[in-house]
């Protein structure tokens, strides 16, 4: 029994691999594949498809059937190497290139599709490919709304003992952006925007100052013995008259508006098939009013005095007589006087860098740098971002952004997590986090930078949009909890303090494409 099912095994597997050889030949494949692609059976013909291709079997059909059958099922990053291997069997057939043209398109590789030699039929949308082109116009406006003023404004950073304290406290900001996205041949397009900040503020100056209060009129008893020769006792009588200096804490509050002209050119070079360079540069004009105060005191001269009545001996008797001592003093007592002095100030900053993006199917990773001079001070940012789409179409993606930062030698880390799908036909919606600390952080390819006074201790976003034939619609929600710091000076040293508030920003976009 044992010697049957050693013989008979080897033979059962030998007939199943002449069995499966003569059944996944040519032209079984090519009946299979074609019967499951006319009757819509997109499974059945990927499943024989990579049988064929298991088995070597690999021509031109095949492949059309199988990236034809992954685009029905809207895995468009698996199609893609299906209509790429078809077309190098046969470089001139239109479908192969409609095909190859729409999956490079609707898995959001825009410019793998401008490299493809085709010119969708009049049934179609009929996308050109121009030298030159505007290929869109997007524009986005709104409000960040925050609690700050209301919330600080009685802050006191003049503490005890200390001879001054100023805060700048940022209030609500508007803001406005508008740009144009052109082609310059296909391989280079090209993003100009224009944007305007306008940020209400309030600078807080509190200091401690000497004005002059009442007079100070004391009178007061006293016994003293005197030990003689010989002994005796007086009852005295001393009156003081002196002027008061007070040292008080004052606080002055000024408003002014902080307004920003910020201009944004953005080059993407498509240099190879899924490879894109991205340099950026932003630059920052910035206009706003700074306080300065002067001290110029008055030397006020108090008349200050001391009466002392008292009683003496009057010899040869000894009898006690009283008399008057006064002193009188003439103390130099300066009174501040402070002026105030407001100046309009301009400056700039900016931020340029670079970023390469490669596509490897179901993942694309990108490498950036960054580089910028903000609020008189220089930033260094490195990082990396990975995105999976593992449908292999935009309808779920996610993406993770990892940014080493260095200002002025001291180092941190952000992490930024995002999120995206299709919810319900042409309506997607994108959440992320961050966290990490953002202050002078340049991000988005540049598109974004954070330059305000305070920093972002943590950051949460919400971002629906519709996308339409011609216009897609968005709104972006930012909920930002910030900290600010503010000086005091202590015997010539500043101490540095913080508070904090919560920011909500609030940005409507519609993009016009051309």
């Amino acid at each position: 029994m044992r010697r049957i099912i050693i013989v008979t095994i080897p033979v059962f597997f030998l007939c199943l691999s002449v069995y499966s050889q003569k059944q996944y030949d040519f032209a079984t494949i090519d009946a299979k594949t074609y019967e499951h692609f006319y009757y819509g059976k997109w499974d059945s013909v990927i499943y024989y498809g990579k049988l064929a291709l298991e088995n070597n079997i690999d021509y031109f059909y095949l492949r059309l059937r199988i990236g034809e059958s992954y685009y029905y099922k809207q895995n468009y990053q698996a199609a893609i190497s299906h209509f790429e291997k078809a077309a190098k069997f046969n470089s001139s057939d239109t479908t192969t290139k409609a095909f190859l043209y729409f999956s490079y398109l609707f898995s959001g590789r825009e410019n793998d599709s401008r490299l493809v030699e085709y010119t969708p039929s009049s049934q179609t949308n009929n996308v050109k490919h121009k030298n030159i082109s505007l290929n869109s116009v997007y524009f986005e406006t709104g409000p960040g709304l925050n609690s700050n003023i209301k919330k600080n404004k009685n802050i006191d950073p003049n503490r005890n003992d200390n001879i001054l304290g100023n805060a700048y406290i940022a209030g609500n900001i508007y803001y406005n952006h508008l740009g144009l996205n052109f082609f310059l041949g296909k391989r280079i397009s090209v993003y100009a925007g224009m944007s305007f900040l306008n940020e209400q503020n309030l600078s807080l100056i509190q200091m401690s100052e000497h004005r002059l209060g009442g007079r100070y009129f004391h009178v007061r008893d006293t016994v003293v013995n005197h030990p003689g020769p010989p002994p005796f006792t007086s009852y005295d009588t001393i009156y003081e008259n002196r002027q008061i200096i007070n040292s008080i804490d004052s606080t002055w509050r000024f408003v002014n508006n902080l307004k920003q002209i910020d201009y944004y050119l953005k080059a993407n070079l498509h240099i190879a098939k899924g490879l894109d360079f991205v340099p950026f540069f932003h630059l920052l004009s910035v206009r706003t009013t700074i306080f300065k105060v002067s001290n110029k005191p008055l030397n006020f001269y108090s008349k200050d005095t001391i009466t002392l009545h008292t009683q003496i001996p009057h010899p040869p008797m000894m009898t006690p007589f009283d008399t008057v001592i006064y002193q009188y003093q003439n103390n130099l007592t300066p009174i501040d006087r402070y002026d105030f002095h407001e100046i309009d100030t301009s400056y700039s900053n900016f931020s340029f860098g670079l970023s390469v993006n490669k596509n490897w199917g179901k993942i694309s990773t990108s490498l950036f740098a960054a580089f910028s001079n903000l609020n008189n001070k220089k930033q260094n940012q490195t990082g990396v971002s990975l995105t999976w789409y593992p449908k292999g179409n935009l309808n779920l993606y996610f993406s993770s952004t990892l940014t080493a930062f260095s200002e002025n030698k001291i180092r941190s880390t952000v992490f930024n997590q995002l999120a995206g799908f299709k919810t319900y036909k042409n309506i997607w919606l994108e959440s992320f986090v961050t966290l990490g600390k953002l202050n002078d952080f340049t991000e988005d390819n540049g598109f974004i930078v954070n330059n305000s006074p305070g920093t972002i201790t943590f950051r949460f976003g919400l971002s629906p949009t519709i996308i339409l034939k011609h216009i897609d619609i968005s709104i972006h929600y930012q909920f930002q909890t910030e900290e600010e710091e503010y000086t005091t000076r202590i015997s010539n040293s500043d101490i540095v303090q913080n508070y904090k508030y919560v920011n909500h920003l609030i940005i409507g976009g519609i993009k016009w494409k051309i």
